[in-house]
């Protein structure tokens, strides 16, 4: 899905290219992760993190309601958005390969990306037509689900060492998050 989101994205909107820069940064933070080497899961310190960044992302996409100014003068000169050069999603800079789970928060992340900045709004002054902040506040909402279905989801490690006759099993404490992220 990464590479089907990778182009440079002309973003007449500061304010949208703001956001969307926000989402880049969580994208390419969620998958240089340390969670990102395990089996599965994340850590607790982990799940906070993207607990944070869910906060800020929703701040900034309220501070886009607003009244769309429509002045000429208003209309700054595109910013580039470069989304060409699409993160390698399947290893990380050791050469490992990265949790199946931290690829999908990454590629969830990169659709807030793609949606701000292909969205019509990108095209105008500031602020974000109402369509547009409604999906992208859906994707929003995407990552968090798919945060907590991790959380919920029991402890497994599928280490590399084990025997292919080998069955998961559930570990007990764990450093994994229980229950639901944002505490809904």
């Amino acid at each position: 899905m990464l590479t089907a989101l990778s182009k440079v994205y002309q973003v007449k909107n500061a304010e949208i290219a703001w956001v969307a820069e926000f989402f880049y940064r969580c994208m390419v933070n969620t998958l240089k992760e340390q969670s990102s080497g395990l089996s599965t899961g994340m850590t607790v310190h982990a799940f906070a993190r993207q607990a944070q960044w869910l906060i800020a992302a929703r701040a900034r996409l309220s501070a886009l309601d607003h009244p769309i100014p429509d002045l000429p003068v208003t209309h700054p000169e595109p910013t580039v958005c470069d989304f060409s050069v699409v993160p390698d999603v399947l290893t990380d800079e050791a050469g490992r390969a990265v949790s199946s789970d931290c690829v999908a928060i990454a590629t969830s992340w990169a659709a807030c990306f793609a949606e701000a900045c292909g969205s019509n709004s990108a095209g105008i002054a500031g602020g974000m037509l109402s369509f547009d902040l409604k999906r992208t506040t859906n994707n929003l909402a995407a990552v968090e689900q798919l945060l907590n279905a991790i959380a919920l989801s029991s402890d497994v490690d599928f280490p590399e060492t084990a025997a292919p006759e080998a069955t998961p099993q559930k570990l007990g404490g764990g450093t994994r998050a229980k229950g639901s992220l944002l505490g809904k």
